[in-house]
């Protein structure tokens, strides 16, 4: 039995915790921009939160949706 594999198919190298290379330069920029504003400003609790959880989200976001 032959199959026939299609020609568009895409394959993206996975170099670490399961992220190619495009998702992992997400990570690298925003990571480190939500730990600053969690651990570095002066703002209260619950806005930290709210901050740090929209990075996240725009985050994976623009490495997941593209």
């Amino acid at each position: 039995m032959a199959y026939e594999v299609p020609q568009e198919l895409e394959y993206r190298e996975k170099i670490i915790f399961g992220l190619d290379f495009e998702q992992l330069i997400y990570a690298i920029i925003f990571a480190p921009l939500a730990l600053i504003i969690f651990f570095k400003t002066d703002f209260n609790q619950e806005l930290k939160i709210v901050l740090v959880s929209f990075v996240v989200i725009l985050a994976g976001g623009l490495s997941y949706l593209k």
